[in-house]
Protein backbone atom coordinates (compact mmCIF):
# COMPACT_ATOMS: atom_id res chain seq x y z
CA UNK A 1 0.00 0.00 0.00
CA UNK A 2 3.04 2.24 0.42
CA UNK A 3 3.83 2.11 -3.43
CA UNK A 4 -0.24 3.17 -3.92
CA UNK A 5 0.29 6.51 -1.48
CA UNK A 6 3.67 7.39 -3.36
CA UNK A 7 1.79 6.81 -6.47
CA UNK A 8 -1.06 9.10 -5.40
CA UNK A 9 1.42 11.84 -3.78
CA UNK A 10 3.56 11.66 -6.67
CA UNK A 11 0.06 12.32 -9.35
CA UNK A 12 -0.84 15.27 -6.68
CA UNK A 13 2.79 16.57 -7.22
CA UNK A 14 2.72 16.59 -10.80
CA UNK A 15 -1.08 17.70 -10.76
CA UNK A 16 -0.20 20.91 -8.54
CA UNK A 17 3.07 21.17 -10.12
CA UNK A 18 1.08 20.97 -13.96
CA UNK A 19 -1.70 23.29 -12.71
CA UNK A 20 0.88 25.75 -11.14
CA UNK A 21 2.42 26.03 -14.57
CA UNK A 22 -1.03 26.46 -16.16
CA UNK A 23 -1.60 29.55 -13.37
CA UNK A 24 1.53 31.00 -14.60
CA UNK A 25 0.85 30.90 -18.35
CA UNK A 26 -2.14 32.38 -17.62
CA UNK A 27 -0.70 35.07 -15.95
CA UNK A 28 1.85 35.27 -18.77
CA UNK A 29 -0.89 35.52 -21.25
CA UNK A 30 -2.85 38.57 -19.04
CA UNK A 31 0.28 40.28 -18.77
CA UNK A 32 0.81 40.73 -22.37
CA UNK A 33 -2.69 41.11 -23.43
CA UNK A 34 -2.45 43.99 -20.72
CA UNK A 35 0.75 45.20 -22.44
CA UNK A 36 -0.82 45.28 -25.41
CA UNK A 37 -3.91 46.86 -24.58
CA UNK A 38 -1.74 49.74 -22.79
CA UNK A 39 0.58 50.10 -26.09
CA UNK A 40 -3.08 50.35 -27.96
CA UNK A 41 -4.22 52.92 -25.64
CA UNK A 42 -0.60 54.96 -25.41
CA UNK A 43 -1.21 54.52 -29.49
CA UNK A 44 -4.69 56.08 -29.28
CA UNK A 45 -3.55 58.74 -27.19
CA UNK A 46 -0.85 59.87 -29.44
CA UNK A 47 -3.20 60.18 -32.37
CA UNK A 48 -5.74 62.01 -30.26
CA UNK A 49 -3.00 64.13 -29.64
CA UNK A 50 -1.92 64.85 -33.03
CA UNK A 51 -5.58 65.10 -34.10
CA UNK A 52 -6.82 67.45 -31.04
CA UNK A 53 -4.44 70.30 -31.95
CA UNK A 54 -4.69 70.12 -36.26
CA UNK A 55 -8.42 69.89 -35.73
CA UNK A 56 -8.50 72.82 -33.27
CA UNK A 57 -6.28 74.82 -36.14
CA UNK A 58 -8.65 73.72 -39.20
CA UNK A 59 -11.83 74.91 -36.57
CA UNK A 60 -9.85 78.30 -36.22
CA UNK A 61 -8.71 79.10 -39.95
CA UNK A 62 -12.66 78.15 -40.63
CA UNK A 63 -13.63 80.65 -38.45
CA UNK A 64 -11.06 83.06 -39.34
CA UNK A 65 -12.35 82.87 -42.84
CA UNK A 66 -15.69 83.33 -42.03
CA UNK A 67 -15.40 86.59 -40.16
CA UNK A 68 -12.87 87.52 -42.52
CA UNK A 69 -15.42 87.35 -45.64
CA UNK A 70 -18.09 88.33 -43.63
CA UNK A 71 -16.28 91.57 -42.71
CA UNK A 72 -14.16 92.56 -46.13
CA UNK A 73 -17.39 92.16 -48.52
CA UNK A 74 -18.82 95.31 -49.19
CA UNK A 75 -22.85 95.96 -49.75
CA UNK A 76 -23.27 97.00 -52.96
CA UNK A 77 -25.35 99.35 -53.24
CA UNK A 78 -28.07 98.71 -55.94
CA UNK A 79 -28.06 101.62 -59.11
CA UNK A 80 -31.40 103.09 -59.17
CA UNK A 81 -31.60 105.32 -62.98
CA UNK A 82 -33.57 107.79 -61.31
CA UNK A 83 -31.30 108.78 -58.89
CA UNK A 84 -28.40 108.95 -61.13
CA UNK A 85 -29.36 110.42 -64.69
CA UNK A 86 -25.91 111.11 -66.00
CA UNK A 87 -24.68 107.86 -64.84
CA UNK A 88 -27.73 105.54 -66.61
CA UNK A 89 -27.69 108.08 -70.08
CA UNK A 90 -23.86 105.97 -70.37
CA UNK A 91 -25.82 102.77 -69.96
CA UNK A 92 -28.77 103.49 -72.19
CA UNK A 93 -26.30 105.19 -74.70
CA UNK A 94 -24.16 101.84 -75.20
CA UNK A 95 -27.63 99.97 -75.19
CA UNK A 96 -28.47 102.33 -78.42
CA UNK A 97 -25.07 101.42 -80.29
CA UNK A 98 -25.49 97.84 -79.50
CA UNK A 99 -28.82 98.02 -80.80
CA UNK A 100 -28.03 99.67 -83.64
CA UNK A 101 -25.22 97.11 -84.15
CA UNK A 102 -27.61 94.69 -84.81
CA UNK A 103 -29.57 96.43 -86.65
CA UNK A 104 -27.81 97.89 -89.84
CA UNK A 105 -26.80 100.88 -88.27
CA UNK A 106 -30.45 101.52 -87.89
CA UNK A 107 -31.16 103.11 -84.16
CA UNK A 108 -34.31 102.14 -82.32
CA UNK A 109 -37.69 104.82 -83.04
CA UNK A 110 -38.07 104.83 -79.14
CA UNK A 111 -35.82 103.46 -76.05
CA UNK A 112 -38.89 101.30 -74.73
CA UNK A 113 -37.60 99.34 -77.81
CA UNK A 114 -34.42 98.56 -75.67
CA UNK A 115 -36.62 97.19 -72.95
CA UNK A 116 -35.48 93.27 -73.24
CA UNK A 117 -32.17 92.41 -75.15
CA UNK A 118 -30.18 95.72 -74.50
CA UNK A 119 -31.83 96.26 -70.90
CA UNK A 120 -32.57 93.98 -68.86
CA UNK A 121 -36.30 94.32 -67.72
CA UNK A 122 -35.66 93.27 -64.07
CA UNK A 123 -33.25 96.34 -63.82
CA UNK A 124 -34.55 99.21 -66.05
CA UNK A 125 -38.47 99.75 -66.26
CA UNK A 126 -40.25 102.00 -68.67
CA UNK A 127 -40.82 104.69 -65.60
CA UNK A 128 -36.78 104.80 -65.21
CA UNK A 129 -36.63 105.83 -69.32
CA UNK A 130 -38.62 109.18 -67.79
CA UNK A 131 -35.30 110.79 -66.78
CA UNK A 132 -34.13 111.06 -70.48
CA UNK A 133 -34.71 113.04 -73.37
CA UNK A 134 -34.17 110.58 -76.63
CA UNK A 135 -35.17 112.23 -80.41
CA UNK A 136 -34.22 109.83 -83.33
CA UNK A 137 -33.40 112.28 -85.97
CA UNK A 138 -32.86 109.73 -88.81
CA UNK A 139 -32.86 106.41 -89.35
CA UNK A 140 -29.11 106.17 -88.03
CA UNK A 141 -28.63 109.56 -85.91
CA UNK A 142 -30.01 109.99 -82.65
CA UNK A 143 -29.61 112.85 -79.72
CA UNK A 144 -29.85 111.52 -76.20
CA UNK A 145 -29.55 113.57 -72.99
CA UNK A 146 -30.53 113.61 -69.26
CA UNK A 147 -32.73 115.70 -68.12
CA UNK A 148 -31.48 118.24 -65.80
CA UNK A 149 -31.97 117.87 -62.19
CA UNK A 150 -31.09 120.65 -59.81
CA UNK A 151 -28.59 117.91 -57.63
CA UNK A 152 -26.87 116.70 -60.84
CA UNK A 153 -22.97 117.55 -60.58
CA UNK A 154 -22.41 116.53 -63.91
CA UNK A 155 -22.63 118.91 -66.84
CA UNK A 156 -25.14 118.76 -69.82
CA UNK A 157 -23.89 116.81 -72.19
CA UNK A 158 -25.81 115.11 -75.31
CA UNK A 159 -25.00 111.73 -76.65
CA UNK A 160 -25.18 111.47 -80.64
CA UNK A 161 -24.67 109.13 -83.52
CA UNK A 162 -21.47 110.96 -83.81
CA UNK A 163 -20.25 110.60 -80.10
CA UNK A 164 -20.74 113.10 -77.07
CA UNK A 165 -21.45 116.62 -77.48
CA UNK A 166 -20.15 119.02 -74.46
CA UNK A 167 -21.00 122.98 -75.13
CA UNK A 168 -21.59 122.57 -78.69
CA UNK A 169 -18.52 120.10 -79.31
CA UNK A 170 -18.08 116.73 -79.95
CA UNK A 171 -15.38 114.84 -77.58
Amino acid sequence: MGDGIFKCMNCSLRLTLQQMGERRQEKVKTKQTKKLEDKAKKKKWAYLRILIPVSLGILIVIVELFLYHRVSRQEVEEFVPSQNPSAFVLIIDQAIRDYAADHNGTVPAHLNDLLGKYLPPERVKRSDLEVLTYLRRSPSSYDLRAKRLTNDPMPPFVFTDKGVEMGGQFR
